[in-house]
């Protein structure tokens, strides 16, 4: 998971990509997103 400043930078370019309408209109948010990204990490980590 990204932090500080790479967090700042990937929520920027997440806003880009919807503005840009690269991303679907009902995708999830840049924080729920990361969330998600964040089970996924643990669960990832926890099954080595």
């Amino acid at each position: 998971m990204p932090v500080g400043p790479h967090l700042a930078e990937l929520e920027a370019d997440y806003a880009a990509m919807q503005t840009d309408g690269l991303l679907p209109v009902d995708a999830l948010t840049f924080a729920r997103l990361m969330v998600r990204c964040g089970e996924i990490e643990r669960a990832a980590n926890a099954a080595t």
